[in-house]
């Protein structure tokens, strides 16, 4: 029996990180053909970051797309990147 069909929880980040030649973008595509499938479901932790964090990573994200030729519409962000970035103001 695999780990899906026993109804493990297995975070992308993690097999990321396990797997170098999985590109991250298919890895996102793919997972969300698979929640329009109804093969997998979206658990969502909703967290209220500090004014000051939240600014802070709207300009750099703000930043970084410009640099880039994008327009930022929305973001998320991973619990794990809010703690680091946190622990960096």
């Amino acid at each position: 029996m695999s780990e899906l069909e026993r109804g493990a929880n297995d975070r992308l980040a993690e097999q990321l990180d396990s797997s170098p030649d999985l590109a991250q973008s298919s890895a996102y595509r793919n997972l969300g053909l698979l929640e329009e499938a109804g093969v997998v479901r979206r658990l969502v932790h909703d967290v209220t970051l500090e004014t000051k964090l939240e600014r802070t990573l709207d300009t750099a994200f703000d930043t970084l797309a410009e640099a880039e030729g994008f327009v930022t519409t929305h973001h998320t962000v991973d619990r794990e990147l809010s703690a680091r970035a946190a622990s960096m103001i």
